[in-house]
């Protein structure tokens, strides 16, 4: 009836509005039904370097999660589905469909999808956030190590600010 149709008006809008947040939001968002894609937006796609949702619609999430984070991934996934809660982030290795490993982050939520009882995730890549870390780790444990004075300092036109002295620095410092 023309009633109902305009009552659904609002709803309708929402869903829409919905529907472009999701695929335009840059973050993977992806929705898993026992342990299968379920859902993607092109923002996973991007992530996991899939060319369409079809090379991932069906497919099981444990396909692509590095083998030393099964355990772990196996069991948010688990209790995810099992508590009414939004779990913090978590990261894991992910391997995309153009072979690249990824360090990815991830919170995931229960959800009803279709019917389904199912797990919505996001995530998205820290792979160059991990590898600027461990650049730095390294370069703090050879800085630790050495014989030699090292100062790291930042620079601006009106300011320096030390930001990090190594070990034998401080020791001369005494």
């Amino acid at each position: 009836s023309k009633v109902r149709k305009a009552d659904m008006g609002p709803f309708r809008e929402n869903e829409e509005l919905y529907h472009q947040l999701v695929a335009l939001v840059p973050e993977g968002i992806s929705v898993f039904v026992d342990e299968r894609f379920a859902f993607i937006n092109p923002g996973a796609l991007d992530l996991l370097g899939a060319k369409s949702e079809h090379e991932v619609l069906g497919r099981l999430l444990w396909d692509l999660v590095h083998p030393d984070y099964h355990a772990t991934a196996k069991e948010r996934h688990r209790q995810c589905k099992s508590e009414t809660r939004i779990f913090p982030l978590a990261e894991f290795k992910l391997m995309g469909f153009d072979g690249r490993m990824r360090d990815i982050e991830s919170v995931c939520a229960p959800l009803a999808f279709n019917g389904n009882l199912a797990v919505m995730a996001v995530w998205r890549d820290i792979s160059q956030r991990k590898q600027a870390e461990n650049t730095l780790h390294r370069y703090q444990m050879i800085t630790d190590n050495s014989r030699d004075i090292v100062l790291f300092m930042q620079s601006s036109t009106t300011t320096s600010i030390l930001l990090s002295v190594c070990a034998q620095a401080e020791r001369t410092a005494r």
